[in-house]
């Protein structure tokens, strides 16, 4: 692959930043650990719920914890760019 097609593979490729919070256009909501927390019909209280209905999204961490969070649009020390 020559470097012209390898610069257009990557411009194809590139993420785009978040401008919702102030991280340099980086965020949760673009990162490879950002996932969608779902509800489900036998859990009880707030996070019961159709498997469509969102509950909250989380980060998968590389030791495969998830942390939960509240919000789409966040920051931690996991983050790397969804690409």
């Amino acid at each position: 692959m020559s470097d012209a097609e390898t610069d257009a593979d990557r411009s194809a490729n590139k993420v785009k930043k978040c401008s919702i919070l102030n991280f340099n256009g980086a965020c949760c909501c673009n990162c490879i650990y950002h996932v969608e927390i779902t509800k489900h019909p036998w859990n009880k209280s707030v996070a019961r719920g159709s498997v469509t209905d969102i509950l909250g999204w989380g980060c998968q961490t590389p030791d495969g914890k998830i942390v939960f969070h509240e919000k789409e649009h966040g920051m931690c020390e996991h983050h790397v760019n969804a690409i």
